[in-house]
């Protein structure tokens, strides 16, 4: 009987399934999802199983090289799920259930060399020599990576000689990855400055013994290069601190015991009494929970985990951030003691493999995790719960699968039967229409947990004429002074700023030059620590200019203001204290901080050690500390003008959400709002604190230009280094592209009920289905019938970010009610024209359901 053929997905940016033969005995019990290691070209990579090749082919086949897995390390249900993104999403299979599995595919396959005869070895190593030296590494150690033993002659000829007699065997690992570095410590060697000049030395004299100092810190508060830092490793005077526990960094925040004896109030518990029967049944039914911030959303995501832990299920919890994830994590321990865990990127490989064990073996029922936690594999899955279901954190931009995790959430939900609960205080705008067209069950959360806790004032503060002249021209004369006074009454402030950085922009006085990013044409924003001028696209960094490099003067002025410049500026603008108001100021942002260090400033605010945090948006969610009574947003203005069609949506909810941070406690909140377009509609309808009128004009708006929620947007973007064959090559790209969308067809309702091609969201309230919370046509209400797909193609223009990491980048926008079919043509002409048949020095990103749109 001839040896069988596997089809298998490998490990990349691969559209198409690889056929390749094996042995008879190594393809006993194949299940789908088990792993190979197979020769691929001339290296070698990891495949995924996914069926048998009944068909003959005409060409010789390749054996597979290794079997890595006895057992599929998927649940059939996340298979299924992981086939569904790469479909979905235009990804390649093997790109998607290497997500969902970490570490798979992660550089070359590392070959070892396993001691197979100890006894051998052991009498080897009882003697002198070399022979003896490499018998007592392998007792040892137990294994030999290869690339040690290839770098040693002798010894390579020693491991030949016993893989030949079978006292040596190989085998490959697959993700092996080194241990995540913490930080970096001064060494307590005291001969670790000997090979040191004196420069050095004095550098090395700034370091505090006992700190822990996260690279940034290195480069920027004590003024170290990265040439410095990799020296001082290099001489001793520096040692690498390496994070051996995995995930107890997350135990640093407090279980909130107190949590499962609360009293829920009447709005919690018509909201479970709405979800239980669900659980109850096990069926999918997806609820929109529209709570205002601080209406206590996490006490019915807990009560309600318990019912479906009660019924011997799991629950799956997505948050936005990492940083969120302890948070959360402090509430449902109280409910599930060690039977939770957090999954997230921040893990290495190896730990979120170790936790992915005890997932799968039934140990953690609770998984608390951002969007990559979607591939957890859950026993008997009986609950999702997407917090900040707005966020556009949910959504992966690169690399693919490009998936967005609400989406594919809602998705996994249809597909294992079970209700999901999207919470938010500012729902997208396709949550919010889904639930007013009654595809969702909205759930309405409008009180804070105890009496007297009310929702903060906002204001707003018209900046051409409450600005404080001068270089503090960021900060009025009214939130200076509500500051003062709410710190002097004891109270703590938070001040948000959506900008990095000591200022936006460097300017010569002179000759106007403004430094730019040679990679991505954007302005360079300017750190004062360090002196240095940073891309936030790329992660370009370069010393700051003495003097302007095209005019030779030394006068800069510096442009706006980031929260470094707003950290700097708090001690002088109150130096002079009123009514004994000590302002004790920390900064947090991604410059600043490591996630660790990050949780420590958030626990140093939380002790009141400080009195007022300036931070970006990692100050914006999640937070709860019952003395803030002020908030101030230095610059409400910043991403309104942005070209994107979801720019008033993304900026109200990040103001509602900075807001929510105000009069959480027993003291009424404030906040106040600086603009200079005190009267553009985000900035009114936050006001008066008019969500639902804001969300529906923002729905006719769409409704007219046919953009979500009544179409969906596949964003195919163009790239190369050489701008005029990126600009020939895109043209050509669309006039094929035509081509291929030729005579699409679907199912559509009736003209009468469709009300134009435009008008496709008068869906009957009673109607449930769709599978990820968009509309869909009603084939199940009307009759079908067969018409063209609807789809409008945009461009080919120049992306707004016209050049990113040194590539141009030219955009197409299709616009379209029938993703799936589009999808469809596209891998088509992709299998029958690489890379579409365009040249090998242009790339194409097909991201589909986009979010960033830069």
């Amino acid at each position: 009987m001839p040896d069988p053929m596997i089809n298998l997905a490998v490990v990349g940016p691969y559209h198409n399934l690889f056929t390749y033969r094996i042995k008879s005995a190594d393809a006993h019990n194949l299940q789908k999802g088990c792993r190979f290691l197979v020769p691929f070209g001339k290296t070698l990579k990891v495949g995924f199983f996914v069926g048998f090749q009944t068909e003959p082919v005409e060409y010789k086949l390749r054996f597979i090289r290794e079997r890595i897995d006895t057992f599929s390390p998927f649940p059939e249900y996340l298979f299924d799920f992981c086939l569904w993104i790469s479909e979905y999403y235009y990804a390649g299979i093997g790109e998607a259930l290497g997500a969902a599995l970490p570490g798979t595919g992660r550089g070359k396959p590392k070959l070892e060399l396993v001691a197979a005869n100890r006894e051998y070895l052991e009498e080897e190593a009882s003697s002198d020599g070399p022979v003896a030296d490499a018998a007592k590494k392998l007792i040892r150690y137990g294994s030999i990576r290869e690339g040690i033993v290839s770098g040693d002659k002798e010894l390579l000829l020693i491991m030949q000689d016993w893989i030949e007699k079978g006292i040596v065997t190989t085998r490959y690992h697959v993700g092996t990855v080194r241990k995540k570095v913490l930080g970096f410590r001064k060494s307590e060697q005291p001969n670790s400055q000997q090979q040191a000049d004196s420069k050095e030395r004095d550098l090395s004299d700034q370091l505090k013994p006992d700190i822990i100092y996260t690279r940034t810190e290195l480069l920027e508060q004590m003024g170290l290069s990265d040439y410095r830092v990799n020296k001082f490793l290099k001489n001793g005077i520096l040692e690498k601190i390496f994070d051996e526990s995995g995930v107890s960094d997350l135990t640093t925040y407090p279980i909130r015991h107190e949590l499962p004896d609360l009293e829920l109030l009447d709005g919690q518990r018509v909201a479970l009494d709405e979800i239980e029967p669900a659980i109850e049944k096990n069926s999918f039914t997806p609820f929109l929970m529209f709570g205002i911030t601080g209406s206590g959303k996490t006490m019915v995501y807990c009560h309600a985990a318990r019912k479906a832990a009660e019924q011997g299920g799991s629950v799956l919890v997505m948050v936005p951030e990492i940083a969120l994830s302890g948070l959360l994590l402090s509430s449902f321990a109280a409910f599930f003691g060690d039977k939770v865990a957090v999954m997230h990127s921040g893990l290495s490989p190896n730990e979120r493999l170790a936790i992915r064990e005890k997932i799968a073996s039934g140990d953690i029922r609770v998984v608390i995790g951002p969007r990559s936690a979607i591939f957890a594999p859950l026993n008997n899955l009986r609950l999702i719960v997407v917090d900040e279901e707005h966020d556009p954190s949910y959504k992966q931009d690169d690399p693919a699968p490009r998936y967005h995790g609400r989406d594919a959430a809602v998705m996994l939900a249809r597909m294992v039967s079970c209700p999901i609960i999207l919470g938010s205080a500012s729902p997208s705008v396709e949550s919010y229409h889904n639930a007013d067209t009654g595809r969702y069950h909205q759930l309405i959360l409008d009180q804070r947990p105890r009496s007297g806790y009310r929702m903060p004032v906002i204001e707003t503060l018209d900046m051409k004429s409450e600005k404080i002249s001068g270089d503090c021209s960021f900060l009025s004369y009214r939130l200076k002074r509500e500051t003062e006074k709410r710190i002097a009454d004891g109270g703590q402030v938070i001040y948000y700023i959506n900008r990095r950085g000591f200022s936006p922009r460097m300017k010569c006085r002179d000759c106007g030059e403004v430094p730019s990013c040679p990679d991505c044409g954007v302005t360079l924003t300017y750190h004062k620590s360090g002196r240095l001028l940073k891309c936030h696209f790329c992660d370009r960094f370069e010393p700051a200019p003495d003097k302007c490099p095209a005019c030779n003067s030394p006068d800069f002025v510096y442009i706006g203001a980031g929260t470094q410049r707003v950290e700097e500026s708090l001690a002088r603008i109150f130096a002079h204290k009123r009514d004994n108001a000590e302002v004790r100021a920390v900064r947090i942002d991604s410059d600043k901080t490591s996630s660790k260090s990050g949780r420590l400033i958030f626990g140093d605010f939380a002790e009141e050690k400080y009195n007022l945090l300036v931070g970006t948006q990692m100050v914006t969610k999640g937070l709860d500390f019952p003395h803030v009574t002020l908030v101030g947003v230095l610059s409400a203005d910043i991403g309104l003008d942005m070209p994107d069609f979801r720019a008033a949506e993304k900026t109200y909810s990040r103001l509602l959400q900075v807001a929510g941070r105000a009069g959480r406690g027993d003291k009424d909140g404030l906040v106040l709002i600086q603009t200079y377009y005190s009267h553009h509609p985000v900035i009114r309808y936050l006001r008066e604190g008019a969500y639902a009128p804001f969300v529906e004009a923002t729905i006719e708006e769409r409704r007219e230009l046919f953009y979500p929620p009544f179409s969906r947007l596949i964003n195919i973007t163009i790239t190369g280094e050489d701008e005029k064959l990126l600009e020939k090559q895109s043209l050509q790209f669309r006039i094929k592209l035509e081509e291929y969308l030729a005579g699409i067809t679907q199912k559509t309702r009736p003209p009468h009920l469709s009300g134009g091609e435009n008008n496709i969201s008068r869906v009957p309230h009673h109607f449930r289905g769709g599978i990820d919370g968009r509309p869909q046509s009603a084939d199940e209400i009307q009759p079908p019938k067969v018409t063209p797909v609807t789809f409008h193609l945009l461009g080919p223009a120049p992306a707004p970010m016209y050049k990113l990491r040194g590539n141009f980048r030219r955009r197409l926008i299709i616009k379209t009610t029938s993703v799936k079919k589009i999808v469809a043509r596209l891998r088509q002409w992709e299998s029958e024209k690489a890379n579409f048949g365009l040249s090998s020095k242009i790339r194409v990103i097909i991201d589909v359901d986009p979010i960033n749109m830069m």
